[in-house]
């Protein structure tokens, strides 16, 4: 599944805009989570997982597509959301992983209300 592109933060001046006037900020044992309000009736998520965090390409796609589904999955207010990879344990389960991003998308929901 893709997210829709008017869901997707797309270029580095809306990266910025949520990095230098964060709303909200998030942090798990693998995760930051920055957001920022939108001017939008939706919210849009950006993600930022590099080699560092994952020196695995195949773990790295398994981490946006796990953001991905919990994204797709809420009905969050309008925020611009980015969630930074920290760093990821490459022998974590994908359950825990999803466990992991659910559990941060559901504190950032029961807050940004």
């Amino acid at each position: 599944f893709v997210l829709p592109k008017h869901t997707r933060l797309q270029n580095s001046k809306q990266f910025d805009r949520v990095f230098r006037n964060p709303t909200y900020r998030l942090t798990r044992a693998q995760f930051l989570l920055i957001a920022a309000s939108n001017n939008l009736n939706h919210s849009r998520l950006g993600m930022v997982v590099g080699r560092k965090a994952a020196p695995s390409a195949v773990i790295r796609n398994r981490i946006k597509r796990v953001l991905r589904e919990s994204f797709r999955h809420r009905a969050l207010a309008p925020f611009d959301i980015v969630v930074l990879a920290k760093s990821t344990n490459v022998n974590d389960e994908k359950a825990d992983l999803r466990d992991t991003v659910d559990s941060l998308f559901n504190e950032f929901e029961s807050k940004s209300r």
